[in-house]
């Protein structure tokens, strides 16, 4: 249990998926009892297996097995928020495996569930339950449908449209589209640096010093030694001139009258990283993407993040109101999404 809530999470689900296949015989409820008789990680691990492409192959077929499953997974599923978004991002798998007759008794339990119904988790749940009445009907039986639509019926409709709809009209208001990037100092993500830029590059940006996003003093030498990098495409350079002091290098290019600028920097310390996600917080930035292995998340966004809110550098006012794209490409990013979530400001 403690080895599967650590970093180690990657690693273990092929090795459980291994021994499901080799000592249970492929049987899902029979591995889940004896392996977690706690019930404290079946939700986890049947979305691990959704994720990963493999809950086709150890689902039960039989209804009733399927409803047993379902039981197990719903305790562990509905046991908080944070459970819940990792549940729902594997809801449309877990529909379209079910038999006809188990699906309404997932939905049954889901409603079951809703108390208060304008609380944060059960709105959790009517959310996912009208997304999918609305925007997956092929999904949903006859059956399915009217047990929706009576929830629906009893506790009113949810707007949809604040999860939904892009705030592209916000973003363009200033005539830019603004991106950070964070690599990490290691051998893979020297890699996706130099990658990255030179695709940028190779797709008609041309690399600058920041206007967007910058935490070096603009006397600093660096900026000239870099921007004379910069004028001769030296990428590598820039790479290794970056892991000296925190050089933000940034692409830009003009698409129908829209800049758009890609900030890329190294990761250098908790600190830096302070700084960093506190300037792109107030700067009106419109997407920040974390690239490297699941193991840095802690030190590249949590860590500092939680810092930032116990130091009260910054508060809802002093953060523009817009919408924002987070892309964390590596292992895990919905886990880690969920943690953001839950560690950020409440309204």
């Amino acid at each position: 249990s403690e080895l599967y809530d650590s970093s180690f999470r990657d690693v273990l689900v092929p090795v459980l998926l291994s021994r499901l296949s080799k000592s249970f015989n492929r049987n899902l409820l029979l591995f889940l009892q004896q392996t977690d008789p706690a019930n404290s990680h079946v939700s986890d691990f049947i979305i691990s297996c959704a994720q990963k492409g493999k809950l086709t192959a150890f689902f039960p077929e039989d209804s009733g097995e399927q409803r047993a499953v379902l039981d197990l997974m719903a305790k562990s599923a509905f046991a908080d928020e944070q459970s819940l978004i990792l549940f729902s991002a594997t809801f449309a798998t877990l529909l379209e495996k079910q038999k006809p007759e188990a699906r309404p008794y997932l939905l049954t339990k889901m409603i079951a569930t809703i108390g208060n119904p304008e609380s944060t988790f059960s709105l959790q749940l009517r959310v996912i339950l009208q997304y999918y009445y609305e925007k997956n009907p092929q999904l949903l039986s006859d059956t399915d449908h009217k047990l929706i639509t009576e929830l629906i019926d009893r506790h009113g409709s949810v707007d949809l449209s604040t999860y939904t709809t892009t705030d592209f009209a916000r973003w363009k208001a200033d005539g830019r589209l603004s991106s950070l990037s964070i690599f990490q100092d290691d051998d893979d993500g020297r890699i996706s640096y130099l990658s990255n830029s030179r695709n940028l590059l190779s797709n008609g940006y041309r690399a600058r010093l920041p206007v967007t996003i910058s935490l070096l003093d603009p006397s600093s030498p660096l900026l000239t030694q870099a921007e004379k990098l910069m004028a001769q495409g030296k990428t590598a350079s820039l790479y290794r001139l970056s892991l000296s002091a925190p050089l933000i290098v940034e692409y830009y290019k003009t698409v129908n009258g829209i800049e758009l600028t890609h900030a890329v920097a190294v990761y250098h310390n908790r600190a830096t990283q302070q700084r960093l996600l506190q300037e792109f917080l107030t700067s009106g930035m419109e997407m920040f993407a974390q690239r490297g292995h699941s193991y840095w998340r802690e030190e590249q966004l949590l860590e500092p993040m939680r810092a930032l809110l116990n130091s009260g550098a910054f508060n809802r006012e002093t953060i523009p109101d817009i919408h924002r794209f987070l892309s964390i490409g590596s292992c895990g990013g919905i886990r880690i999404y969920s943690c953001l979530l839950y560690t950020s400001p409440s309204p």
